[in-house]
């Protein structure tokens, strides 16, 4: 089984978390069905205008979680940031 990317976990946490359906977020955030079930499957990542309209509908539904939040980034533990390290590369 594939694992999931923090992206397509946090996106689908985020629908689930406000009770909407595919159809209904895909609706709000201006996007298809099927774009929306590729972003939850991990199968693709968007432009960052949509990771920024993800944000804009946190922020104004009172979760306020940011960019740092949908792309699974915790600056609080550094094990989360080595994966973007480029030393020794």
């Amino acid at each position: 089984m594939k694992k999931l990317s923090a992206f397509a976990r946090n996106v689908r946490g985020l629908r689930q978390e406000f009770g909407l359906s595919t159809e209904k977020f895909s609706e709000i955030m201006e996007i298809s069905v099927s774009t929306l079930g590729n972003w939850e499957r991990g199968n693709a990542i968007p432009h960052v205008s949509h990771i920024e309209d993800l944000v804009n509908f946190s922020f104004d539904n009172d979760k306020k979680y940011g960019y740092d939040y949908f792309l699974g980034l915790n600056f609080d533990d550094p094990r989360t940031l080595d994966q973007y390290s480029t030393k020794n590369k």
